[in-house]
């Protein structure tokens, strides 16, 4: 593997907020050409694939303003300063449906778009069941909540019809996956 490594020279904060940070990080290559690279730097995220009772996977319909549109996938979002990646899982896990988690392990991580981002998001997956005390909604988590089962998703997953990343990718990984039998029945 060729490991060309870009020396940083200087970086500068070109926006803050609490959701992103973008950095201008001046850089020399390795030919001796110095420029100017953006950086989106984010908090990481976590995603969750609950399973219920009924061997049927939980899922959120939210309104992605990036987008403009809705999108069918798991639920999940950042996690907060002092939150382990577990508790962060747990916590947006109830706030977006309303329900427990429990059982939870890691199925994946990955970089979301590691040519221009730090982002790194991790996908949970575990025993999903109702949940026996008030959702707090946020205003802008405006989400309905369904459950399918895996075989219709996996289904959907190889024909495109499911655009989301995260549930793309937790369907391929359950899928492949050894432990895919202690889920999927």
């Amino acid at each position: 593997m060729n490991k060309t490594l870009w020396k940083t020279i200087r970086v500068d904060r070109c926006f803050d907020n609490k959701w992103i940070k973008v950095d201008k990080e001046t850089v020399l290559l390795p030919d001796k050409k110095k420029i100017d690279f953006y950086i989106i730097k984010g908090q990481p995220v976590v995603a969750v694939l609950g399973i219920t009772k009924g061997n049927k996977v939980l899922l959120v319909d939210q309104y992605r303003q990036a987008i403009k549109k809705n999108m069918i996938d798991l639920p999940g979002g950042r996690v907060e300063k002092e939150e382990t990646l577990k508790e962060a899982a747990k916590r947006e896990f109830f706030e977006e449906t309303g329900w427990e988690i429990s059982k939870l392990r890691k199925l994946t991580s990955f970089y979301f778009d590691p040519g221009r981002s730090d982002k790194q998001a991790t996908i949970f997956i575990g025993t999903a069941k109702p949940g026996d005390r008030k959702r707090d909604v946020d205003s802008t988590e405006n989400t309905s909540v369904y459950q399918k089962n895996f075989h219709d998703l996996w289904q959907e997953v190889t024909e495109d019809k499911i655009k989301g990343t995260t549930l793309r990718l937790a369907i391929f990984s359950l899928y492949f996956s050894k432990h895919k039998s202690a889920y999927i029945r």
